[in-house]
């Protein structure tokens, strides 16, 4: 990887990945800087509640304690049970650090099982949709490479 920051403005990164066989990925990747929504307070209180996917709510769930730790159900392909945490990484700002850990899957290859996944959460940056929701970025690495979950949690 590599880019340029413009501070409070945008992140670009040039992302090449190969193996053996050559390039397998070659992108590039602007994000712009959003301000209303990055420089929002955080705080655990916040956060904490109960949350779901718009999609099959009833086995996405996601249950954030006031003291930042998680628990729930992410079956969007990978049919887990999550376990993990929520912190503050600064409380001037609504970016919030989360990982957790995937298990009990039940998934037809089983690559999810123990799997890692750290990123942050960030109060809904859309300027349309519940304010009260939170956009989830995590990666981790499976078997197979790669994973990364993108999802935007409703409360529940």
């Amino acid at each position: 990887m590599a880019g340029s920051l413009q501070e409070r403005q945008t992140l670009t990164i040039d992302v090449a990945c190969s193996d053996s066989n050559g390039i397998v990925y070659d992108e590039a990747l602007t994000l712009a800087y959003e301000g209303a929504s990055y420089e929002r307070a955080s705080s655990l209180a916040d956060i904490a509640g109960n949350y779901t996917l718009l999609f099959q709510p009833n086995t996405n769930s996601l249950n954030i304690a006031a003291d930042g730790t998680l628990f729930g159900m992410y079956h969007n392909g990978a049919n887990c049970t999550i376990n993990g945490t929520a912190s503050i990484i600064d409380a001037n700002y609504t970016l919030i650090d989360v990982s957790w850990t995937m298990s009990g899957c039940t998934d037809l290859r089983g690559i999810y099982e123990g799997v890692e996944m750290s990123g942050f959460a960030i109060a809904n940056p859309a300027p349309i949709g519940n304010p009260d929701s939170y956009y989830f970025l995590l990666t981790g690495l499976t078997q197979d490479g790669l994973y990364a979950v993108s999802v935007l949690y409703e409360p529940a």
